[in-house]
């Protein structure tokens, strides 16, 4: 095992009922760049740096888990509402 040091996150994945249309949300209400586009899995990116990858899923789970019984999401999202 190599030993080095964790600089940060380099992307989270999510699984997404429809990969086009999931990706066409997030262009629009964060400014990504779709980088990547394969069947099934579309890379979103700012700028040069990878943020999410969409990837299609025929589970009906999304990004949740569940603590004593009430959903909890892996990501948030916070705006400005003007």
């Amino acid at each position: 095992m190599t030993t080095g040091k964790i600089l940060g996150i380099a992307y989270n994945v999510i699984p997404v009922t429809n990969v086009e249309k999931s990706a066409a949300w997030f262009v629009n209400h964060f400014g990504f760049n779709i980088r990547h586009p394969r069947e099934g899995y579309i890379s979103l990116f700012r700028d040069n740096r990878p943020i999410l990858d969409l990837i299609e899923s025929d589970h009906d789970s999304r990004a949740v888990f569940q603590v004593k019984h009430k959903k909890r999401w892996v990501i948030t999202f916070f705006m400005l509402v003007y």
